[in-house]
């Protein structure tokens, strides 16, 4: 299994069974590939990349759907960190969605490294060395 497809399987999917909603924050824009690919009849996904405006309006749309049970999950994607003051939260157009539902990252063992070590813990020192010669 892929890096990606255990994001996919092993910690979205989960937290979108359990929530219906999920607003993954991602400055890196790593999970962006895999949030989109999760597209589906039943659940959106709104990209906020491209323009704040419209993603808005297709949440708001997508949000009204899942109300009406046309779909039965819905996936944020918002390329910023996560708000973590009560101000950022304020002023973050998708924080909404996150309080109606989950949040990603949640803790730490959403960083990158945790997960890519939860993905291949037969892999861990090779993972680890990449990490470092990142930095």
């Amino acid at each position: 299994m892929s890096i990606q497809q255990f994001i996919q399987e092993q910690i979205f999917a989960p937290r979108l069974s359990k929530s219906q909603v999920l607003v993954a924050y991602d400055p890196e824009q790593r999970y962006r590939d895999a949030c989109l690919a999760m597209a589906n009849e039943k659940r959106a996904v709104i990209d906020a990349t491209e323009s704040s405006i419209q993603s808005r309006a297709a949440a708001i749309a997508a949000f009204g759907q899942l109300g009406r049970h046309e779909i039965e999950q819905l996936l944020v994607y918002v390329p910023n960190a996560k708000p973590i003051e009560d101000e950022e939260k304020q002023k973050d157009p998708f924080a909404l969605y996150g309080a109606c539902g989950a949040v990603f990252p949640n803790g730490d063992g959403d960083n990158y490294l945790s997960l890519c070590l939860k993905a291949k813990p037969d892999h861990a020192t090779q993972i680890r060395a990449l990490f470092e010669q990142d930095n």
